[in-house]
């Protein structure tokens, strides 16, 4: 598939509007090249669900962000541009909290054929139980309730994979989740890219990004302090604090660091 530029962030801060307080997000830039990863890694606090929620357009009231983010060419402002709904997918934490308890998960991907594709109900309820059953879920009538944690993933991965949107923000998707399940979502994120999509994957686990592969950029008190491809990001970083989040992975010990993530230069 052709390589180019997707999504374009150039500078972008998020701040509270009611203080004079620093960014929480500042100045941060990274391009994202079409039916590829990029991941943001870092500790929680660190600004990475911000940034997904600011391309997204649902930044929480009493903040608001300035820089410049283009969308396949075009400028956009947190997600105000027509057919931004359609464009980006977004997967936020907590999947078993995002789906909805009253209908059932056939019910739920089903509706993203039929409104945002323009499929009838028998036909959108077909597609459904198909990107379903390609998942493993051939249960289709149960709720969430009814769900284990790798399964409300996968729920929400089928509504990825239905969507019409080229952009799937997955925002800690493998959080919670043991190892082995781990290794199943991060390899239902990769076949995203084989259907066409292009991923952003949001987590503090460095393992998750070494398996996407594709571009990291490291997260430290809101600002990316070192970016590049993930393989060179794994074996030779440049910042103490990336060499600290790759120190603490379990196969490299899990060495811990003393120092306040505050304290390191940035």
């Amino acid at each position: 598939m052709p390589v180019f530029n997707m999504l374009q962030v150039q500078n972008l801060s998020i701040r509270q509007t009611y203080n004079g307080r620093a960014p929480l997000v500042q100045n941060v830039s990274f391009d994202l090249q079409g039916n590829r990863f990029l991941t943001l890694v870092g500790e929680t606090g660190s600004g990475k669900s911000l940034i997904a929620k600011a391309l997204a357009g649902i930044l929480p009231p009493g903040l608001e962000q300035e820089g410049k983010i283009k969308f396949n060419g075009r400028d956009f402002y947190g997600g105000i541009m027509n057919g931004a709904a359609k464009e980006i997918f977004l997967m936020p934490q907590e999947s078993a909290l995002a789906l909805n308890p009253s209908m059932s998960i056939l019910s739920q991907v089903a509706e993203v054929f039929r409104w945002p594709l323009g499929k009838g109900r028998f036909q959108s309820k077909k597609l459904a139980a198909k990107t379903l059953n390609l998942l493993g879920l051939s249960r289709t009538g149960q709720y969430p309730h009814q769900l284990s944690g790798g399964m409300s993933q996968r729920s929400m991965l089928a509504m990825a994979l239905a969507s019409p949107a080229r952009l799937v923000i997955a925002d800690e998707p493998t959080k919670g989740l043991d190892a082995g399940l781990k290794d199943e979502v991060v390899g239902l994120l990769a076949a995203l890219t084989e259907k066409g999509k292009t991923v952003m994957c949001i987590t503090h686990d460095f393992s998750v990004a070494r398996k996407l592969g594709g571009l990291v950029a490291v997260m430290l008190n809101g600002k990316a302090i070192e970016q590049g491809p993930a393989e060179k990001m794994l074996s030779s970083p440049n910042h103490e604090y990336t060499r600290a989040l790759i120190n603490a992975l379990p196969e490299n010990g899990l060495i811990s660091w003393n120092i306040n993530p505050a304290g390191y230069n940035e």
